[in-house]
């Protein structure tokens, strides 16, 4: 169904995905009970201050116009997760399948649904000829820093994003590098700003990142992705990952 949000954009997110999960046709999407309903409702704030309305019409007309043929139950499925972080539950999608099956159609269709909920959408691309360390999230700082968010990160944690994108520290003069650590304790600093910056993205709303071909992401981005996922349970986002299971391979790490 489409969000009560597409015809009235003052409902906050929360109260938005709530309403979707309460008149879902599936009752295993619905709340199980009154009680869950009423620790949701309790728990919503009604005023968002820092809420945009979305450009609802323009992206549902592009969703009924392109609407999948063949996919709807596994678009139902993925529409029936995001439902669920709006309402503070994140979670994690693997979508696998051959070269043309349509992953990368339904995560484009899922992408429009959550920014006519009034969510946003961060990408990551993964490449067979490039296993740069981090890259997929490497881009998605990128896009994140370069749209400016108000996002207030301690120093050390945007020296630490901006050693994933380094062509935008000319941006950012008065953010000095952090100091050396071993290895192992670098990454171990890197993962918790990466958490931080998530965070922080997910506090201006209801967040959906996408790593496409992950078959093709190097160990570091996996164990980071590893790392996301288990600390993604209470917070407003979507983690959604795309392979193709021909090329699953013993040497590459996925």
């Amino acid at each position: 169904m489409v969000p009560p949000s597409v015809y009235n954009d003052q409902i906050p997110p929360a109260l938005d995905g709530l309403i979707v999960q309460l008149l879902s046709k599936r009752p295993e999407d619905r709340p199980s009970s009154a009680r869950d309903v009423y620790n949701a409702l309790d728990s919503i704030v009604l005023v968002t201050p820092d809420h945009q309305p979305p450009a609802s019409i323009p992206q549902l007309n592009r969703l009924v116009r392109g609407r999948m043929i063949g996919r709807e139950e596994e678009f139902s499925q993925a529409v029936s997760l995001w439902q669920k972080t709006a309402a503070g539950q994140g979670q994690f999608l693997l979508i696998s399948g051959e070269p043309g099956i349509g992953k990368t159609r339904m995560v484009r269709e899922l992408s429009t649904y959550t920014e006519i909920s009034g969510g946003k959408t961060l990408t990551g691309l993964c490449y067979a000829e490039e296993r740069t360390p981090y890259s997929p999230i490497a881009q998605m700082v990128e896009t994140s820093l370069e749209d400016r968010y108000k996002l207030n990160l301690p120093q050390p944690v945007m020296a630490d994003l901006l050693t994933l994108a380094p062509e935008l520290r000319l941006n950012y003069p008065d953010v000095p590098p952090n100091d050396r650590l071993d290895p192992e304790a670098e990454q171990q600093r890197l993962f918790e700003s990466i958490i931080t910056w998530f965070g922080a993205l997910t506090k201006h709303g209801n967040l959906l990142l996408v790593i496409d071909d992950v078959h093709w992401a190097d160990s570091g981005s996996l164990t980071l992705l590893r790392h996301l996922a288990r600390r993604i349970s209470r917070r407003r986002a979507l983690v959604v990952a795309t392979y193709r299971e021909v090329e699953l391979d013993e040497a590459l790490p996925l």
